[in-house]
């Protein structure tokens, strides 16, 4: 009140409340202090609303308009550092004698050059010989001799890559993700994927198993999957390395319906699946569709088309409430059938589809909705196969990238996913400039990149 008294909003009949803390929104959950606190106003809309708001929770008729907000936030101050900041603590692989640049230098240069479009060790030397001498200094580089610095060649990017310890790399940029937005903890989903550019003289590709937040499809997490296996022993080691996840709602497709798998996330990590059911477990599938003949879907006229993407949907649910006993599955409490039915338009439009999926899941029948339930269905494959697959491969050239080696593979798929879950980041905060991700790499400069990874 040094500048400002306040006189109109008392005047309207406003009551000073107290003062701010003094600090000032950096994001969703995180503040910094700048030392101007405010004197807050406010004005009661219906009686006792003060005291209503003081209440742990709100009275049932308010209650619907009360949102899910997630926090606080599970971080402490000293934790919450760039990543930047955090390539420091990744182990030196290489020898330490006659070293030109240093091991953090190189990864920040590898991060800026992906974020502006860069998908590969020449690609990042290019972008990386634009950079000026102030710009190489803020990304960490030594002056040689001469007093200047130099920017790394494709040899040394390789070099770097391929010696980094992948797996820690992949801890570290997914905490680093996490912390820039903790409510994404909420729902997840799981798949894998194939780098198709990763090709070795085998022929055999490296296969990244990840897990994808259903809102703001950051990739959280992903494990390298063995040669001669398959996703199914992956998912346990990929959900343990995440933080607690109970609560949360991990979705996959018809290939993790397994018993051990459904264990795992219910009995040991405390949250909760949403399975698909296919021909893999014949023996459910068939429990299930016995049991959900005997209901039938909403009438037409209850639900309505939807046209996007050049075509109709419509979409209608029915589950029944079964015990893991009863189903053959291990904490299975309902079974769902959802009805696809799609209307393509155009000249060369498709036949019309009308299809029946099934899926298993351990939550109860009030814990979510049919509209959540069905929302929960789309997101699994919009988060999955639009967010990451698809926007990896052609957006940042994935598939495309003739990497070979699996360690570098991954650590080139964990920057991407550091470059894609800032775009969501910035759309998130009302920053982007860009519809899309693509876009954004075109337009992004060394400032802005700069400025996204020391948040």
């Amino acid at each position: 009140e040094t500048r400002y008294r306040g006189t109109c909003y008392r005047a309207c009949g406003f009551e000073a409340v107290g003062l701010t803390g003094g600090f000032g929104r950096a994001s969703r959950d995180f503040y910094h202090e700048h030392g101007q606190p405010k004197q807050l106003y406010l004005r009661e809309l219906r009686p006792r609303a003060r005291a209503l708001l003081r209440r742990g929770r709100l009275p049932s008729e308010l209650a619907e308009h009360e949102e899910k907000i997630a926090g606080p936030c599970p971080f402490r101050a000293g934790e919450l550092g760039s990543l930047l900041d955090r390539f420091r603590v990744l182990r030196e692989a290489r020898c330490g004698h006659g070293l030109r640049h240093r091991q953090p230098f190189v990864l920040a240069c590898a991060a800026v050059a992906t974020l502006m479009g860069g998908s590969g060790y020449q690609a990042f030397e290019d972008a990386c010989k634009k950079f000026t001498q102030r710009q190489l200094r803020a990304l960490g580089c030594q002056q040689d001799e001469q007093g200047r610095y130099a920017a790394p060649s494709d040899s040394t990017f390789l070099r770097v890559l391929t010696r980094l310890d992948a797996a820690h790399f992949e801890s570290v940029v997914g905490a680093w993700l996490l912390e820039q937005e903790v409510s994404v903890l909420e729902r997840l989903a799981v798949d894998g994927k194939v780098l198709r550019g990763s090709g070795r003289s085998d022929g055999k590709p490296l296969q990244l198993f990840s897990a994808v937040s259903h809102r703001l499809r950051l990739t959280l997490a992903q494990v390298p999957i063995a040669e001669k296996s398959n996703e199914i022993p992956a998912l346990p080691p990929l959900l343990r390395s995440l933080p607690p996840l109970v609560g949360t709602l991990s979705t996959a497709a018809a290939l993790h319906c397994q018993q051990e798998s459904a264990r795992v996330i219910t009995q040991e990590l405390g949250g909760d699946y949403l399975f698909g059911l296919k021909g893999n477990q014949s023996g459910v599938l068939e429990r299930a569709e016995r049991l959900l003949a005997r209901q039938a879907f909403p009438p037409d006229e209850s639900v309505s088309w939807e046209k996007a993407h050049h075509r109709l949907d419509r979409r209608r649910l029915k589950r029944v409430t079964v015990t893991p006993e009863e189903i053959g599955l291990c904490g299975c409490w309902q079974v769902i059938a959802v009805r696809r039915e799609r209307v393509e338009l155009g000249r060369k439009a498709k036949p019309p589809s009308d299809e029946i999926g099934h899926y298993a899941t351990s939550l109860g029948a009030a814990q979510l909705s049919d509209a959540e339930l069905l929302q929960a269905i789309r997101d699994h494959w919009s988060a999955i196969e639009n967010g990451a697959h698809h926007r990896r491969d052609v957006s940042l050239g994935e598939d495309a990238s003739g990497v070979s080696h699996r360690g570098a593979a991954q650590v080139l798929a964990a920057l991407r996913n550091v470059a894609l879950g800032v775009h969501e980041l910035a759309s998130e905060r009302g920053q982007a400039r860009a519809p899309s991700a693509k876009s954004r790499c075109r337009q992004m400069t060394f400032a802005a990149a700069l400025a996204e990874l020391r948040r």
